[in-house]
This record gives C-alpha cells, structure tokens and sequence, in this order.
C-alpha cells in the first residue's frame, strides 16, 4: 500500500477527521453544561457524546495502524509511545497538584488532553520521517 506523504493527505486521514470532530463535541458539550444544568435523560446522554466520539478517534488510530506498512505502523508506536510518557507526566503533575491541595483534577481532565496529545504525538513522529 502506498501512502501520499504530503499533510494535506495525512490530515484528511480518519483518525484526524475524527480527532477534530471530536474535539469540537468536547468543546459544544462542556460549554453546554457550563451553561445549562442538564436534568432529563437526552441531555445525560448528550454528555456521553464526547466520549464516544474518543473512543472513535481510539478506533480509527488502531485501524490505520493495522492496515499500514511497516514505517506508518513504527510511526503510530512512536506517536502512542510519546503520548503515553507525556500522560504518565500529565498523571503525575495532577496528583502533585492535589497532594498540594492546589488544584483537584477529575479523571475527565486527562481523557481529552491524552488523545490530543496521540494526535499531537503522531504529527511529530511523522514530521520526523518525511
């Protein structure tokens, strides 16, 4: 299989499209709920929405990675290596900052910024092979 190398091409790959559109559900649902107090069963599932669309975004990184060749597949190991270290740092400097009592993170405060950080990770990883 032969893969165009150029970004516009990258970026137009599954996994980006729905990365951004992802992102954008994340950022309509959370400003929705800062606004309005959600009390019937839609809204409880219109919550929900931001976490099926990362669980997509999940998806569509293991299936590009099952159907490229051997340099995209050490690519997307690279970008999920890279992400995971700076999660497990992301992890870290939350807890510091609740030991401290400055700060009290959620878990959903690292849900988003570990799956921008893959998508992140993965742009720096191909960049690095262009």
């Amino acid at each position: 299989m032969t893969v165009n190398c150029n970004w516009a091409a990258r970026l137009r790959q599954p996994v980006f499209v729905w990365g951004t559109a992802a992102l954008a559900t994340q950022l309509v649902v959370d400003w929705l709920f800062e606004y309005r107090h959600p009390r019937s069963l839609p809204w409880a599932f219109l919550g929900f929405l931001p976490a099926l669309m990362w669980i997509l975004v999940i998806a569509g990184f293991v299936r590009a990675f099952l159907t490229s060749d051997e340099l995209q597949q050490r690519i997307h190991l690279q970008a999920a290596s890279i992400a995971f270290v700076l999660t497990v740092v992301l992890t870290l400097v939350f807890a510091g900052l609740a030991r401290s009592g400055i700060y009290q993170g959620s878990w959903s405060d690292l849900g988003s910024p570990l799956m921008l950080l893959l998508l992140i990770a993965y742009v720096f990883s191909a960049w690095r092979y262009r």
